[in-house]
């Protein structure tokens, strides 16, 4: 595995937010909308998201057409990065749901 894809993947595996932002793009791959619609779509507070929405348009997985707070966010066309993820998917879902598990205990 590549560096680059080694950062997504370990980004991904880290964040049951950000894993959820992927799924929703990767199940609507032309999707393109802004953070409220965002918000809409992955079930979480737009604040919530904002951040970890930043990270992913750093890590090259989604991106961003214009400027906040009218920005437009789409998944990726960098081929390599879709394929990474789609490579990975499983390995990603799969941590990414025991960090929520284990954070749900907690909270509980």
């Amino acid at each position: 595995m590549h560096d680059k894809c080694r950062d997504v993947v370990e980004a991904l595996k880290q964040s049951p937010i950000k894993a959820d932002i992927v799924r929703f793009f990767k199940e609507n791959p032309h999707a393109m909308d802004v953070l409220p619609g965002l918000a809409i779509w992955v079930f979480r507070p737009k604040d919530v998201l904002a951040s970890e929405i930043d990270d992913l348009v750093s890590l090259g997985i989604l991106s961003r057409y214009g400027a906040e707070p009218g920005a437009v966010y789409a998944f990726t066309k960098d081929m390599g990065v879709r394929a990474c993820i789609d490579e990975h998917w499983q390995e990603i879902r799969q941590a990414a749901r025991g960090l929520q598990s284990t954070q749900t205990e907690r909270e509980g």
